[in-house]
């Protein structure tokens, strides 16, 4: 066990949330849905965990959702355009919003499975969907004792802040709009304009390299040692 102070543990959970919406910028977002990249060896299992454990959804899910997002982008079809304002309520009214996305719209989830691998450990991700913080708690108490569980707190809090930015704030009635000042935070997520323009890119903003995408900054990173190959840039 490693020995940490409070500081430490809010730094670390922290660190962890927004790892956690990077993987899922990563993995789920750009490797799945878009097919913009593909990691490869221990980038590939750390980012299928790591997105799982933070977003508190499975690929499958997600995937699913998010090519509806941009099939129906900014009407009433759009599960992100409809979920709540409201931050307290925004968790369970969006989740229950993408459960009925999914039963409304069975060709995306059924679409989902060519998207995501379909293999044990996936159907145990899928099956688990909404589980990963539990295994995230037991992985941050066995490291760091009583202190994991504020480390987890704040990752899973981080990840779903992060979540509710990029859907709610990148929403309104004036349409969807950068987030300039949340660039790092957010993991590149927030450069919803841009991404529109071309979504198949692993860079969301391939039309304006000064913004920052930190993601893509991690791809570039991650293909250089090999780990990863982007196919559209």
């Amino acid at each position: 066990m490693i020995s940490i102070n409070l500081l430490s543990a809010l730094t670390i959970g922290l660190f962890c949330g927004w790892l956690g919406l990077t993987m899922v910028s990563i993995y789920y977002h750009r490797q799945c849905a878009h097919n913009a990249l593909q990691l490869r060896g221990a980038a590939l299992l750390f980012a299928r965990l790591w997105a799982w454990m933070i977003s508190l959804i499975c690929a499958r899910y997600w995937v699913a959702v998010h090519m509806m997002h941009h099939r129906y982008s900014d009407t009433d079809k759009d599960p992100h355009n409809t979920s709540s304002r409201n931050l307290f309520l925004f968790p369970k009214q969006f989740m229950e919003q993408t459960s009925y996305a999914l039963r409304e719209n069975k060709r995306y989830y059924r679409l989902s499975y060519k998207r995501v691998p379909n293999d044990p450990l996936e159907r145990f991700l899928t099956r688990h969907k909404s589980s990963g913080w539990i295994w995230l708690l037991f992985l941050m108490v066995l490291l760091f004792g009583s202190y994991g569980i504020v480390i987890t707190a704040i990752a899973v809090v981080y990840g779903l802040l992060g979540h509710y930015a990029t859907i709610v704030t990148a929403h309104s009635t004036s349409g969807a709009r950068n987030l300039k000042w949340l660039s790092f935070l957010l993991a590149g997520e927030e450069w919803h304009e841009e991404h529109h323009l071309n979504p198949s890119s692993a860079h969301c903003a391939p039309y304006s390299l000064r913004l920052l995408d930190i993601s893509y900054v991690t791809v570039l990173i991650l293909e250089f040692i090999g780990l990863a190959t982007i196919k559209d840039r």
